[in-house]
């Protein structure tokens, strides 16, 4: 059974929605103002405003499985269970301005939790739009081209990156001349700085 505070993901087509456990059987979590949860594969969704609800686990999850998600705990300390909880509770009945990649019912659960808002559901949709962006350029403009690409960019990298430590190699042999000549230069300087301020003295007075 889960426990104040602890996180409950639960299984939906395509996606996972997240909920805080508030004790008493009851979650709070993010919800549309048709009174439905947020799928991430409906664009209309992805940018929305929704309501903080409190409702009964059993309702939320309904036929879909739920299990608790403390996985975090071992990257990140959470917050004690009465102050996660209270937060919770607290927010029952706001509007949130809920955006699929910045700001989701997983974010959300998070930030409850950990006083940090994450998704991995984004992370995981981040990465795999990467990969699929890879093997479209593989497919359709074809391997060679890709890698010539991948190789070309590497290399002009490492060729900014080699000027930045050739200039940086250049200062440093540069800085020991410099300062060589201005501690010879100093004795002069002292030497010139009496008939200097004479001179300066004299200017004044006969004006």
């Amino acid at each position: 059974m889960p426990q104040p505070g602890d996180l409950i993901e639960i299984k939906r087509r395509g996606y996972q929605h997240w909920a805080v456990d508030v004790g008493d059987g009851d979650v709070v979590h993010l919800v549309k103002d048709d009174n439905s949860s947020l799928p991430i594969y409906k664009f209309n969704r992805w940018f929305c405003g929704c309501q903080v609800k409190k409702e009964k686990l059993k309702d939320v999850a309904g036929d879909n499985e739920w299990k608790v998600n403390n996985t975090r705990d071992r990257k990140q300390a959470p917050l004690p269970a009465e102050q996660i909880v209270r937060n919770a509770l607290s927010l029952v009945e706001n509007t949130v301005h809920y955006r699929l990649l910045q700001y989701n019912c997983e974010h959300f659960a998070k930030e409850l939790r950990y006083g940090q808002a994450t998704s991995m559901q984004v992370m995981k949709l981040v990465v795999g739009a990467g990969v699929i962006v890879v093997v479209l350029a593989v497919i359709y403009v074809g391997p060679s081209t890709v890698a010539k690409a991948a190789i070309k960019g590497a290399n002009l990298v490492f060729t900014k990156v080699g000027a930045a430590l050739k200039a940086a190699s250049a200062t440093l042999k540069a800085a020991p001349k410099a300062a060589s000549a201005t501690l010879k230069a100093a004795p002069a300087v002292q030497k010139a700085a009496p008939a200097a301020l004479l001179a300066i003295s004299i200017k004044s007075t006969t004006t």
